[in-house]
């Protein structure tokens, strides 16, 4: 569940100094430190007002630490802080919706784990809602800009076929012109011989 996050902090280096990262190591190696870790990190980043998300994220590891240990009254108050949190962001409380359905699971409290997952597959849904018609939108975008491309395609097509059209009249216009002015010199050079 965080291995991406995990991912990224052992590219960027383990330094002392990380504060955002610093539980990151030791919850794939050592639970125990992990979790002390991780309620340090928590006040201290509650404390300097740092980014929910870096927050909600630490609280959801603290949460399920504490739901492996059995203490699952403070792994359920953590989740309960980030779930009515409305800045939390909606992939967040997904994820803390979800580690409530698993720890009310454990707990044997299957009415909470039901509205845990009940509201769970809502945003889960209500996500899915907002994807697809973005991407409706994005299609319907692309097949205006398609009908409006073709349109000026026809249209310019009909302006090359008026040109052409209008090309042929002028060059039949003067060859009749010319054939016109040829056949009066003809003419009047045979009237002039006639008369000689």
């Amino acid at each position: 569940k965080y291995f991406e996050e995990y991912i990224k902090f052992k590219k960027a280096g383990s330094t002392p100094t990380d504060i955002h990262h610093m539980a990151l190591d030791a919850y794939f190696s050592n639970p125990e430190q992990a979790k002390t870790e991780l309620e340090k990190v928590l006040k201290k980043l509650e404390k300097d007002s740092i980014s929910l998300t870096k927050k909600d994220l630490k609280g959801i590891m603290l949460s399920e630490i504490y739901a492996n240990e059995g203490n699952l009254l403070k792994s359920d108050s953590i989740l309960n802080m980030i779930i009515s949190d409305k800045n939390t962001i909606v992939q967040t409380k997904k994820d803390a919706l979800y580690q409530q359905y698993l720890t009310n699971k454990i707990s044997k409290n299957y009415t909470q784990a039901f509205k845990s997952i009940d509201a769970f597959i809502h945003l889960q849904d209500s996500s899915n809602l907002q994807i697809l018609n973005s991407k409706i939108a994005d299609y319907e975008v692309k097949y205006q800009t398609q009908l409006k491309e073709n349109e000026l395609t026809k249209q310019k097509a009909i302006v090359a076929e008026d040109k052409l059209k209008l090309r042929t009249s002028y060059g039949l216009l003067f060859g009749l012109s010319a054939l016109s002015f040829l056949l009066f010199i003809f003419y009047r050079n045979r009237i002039k011989h006639q008369k000689i």
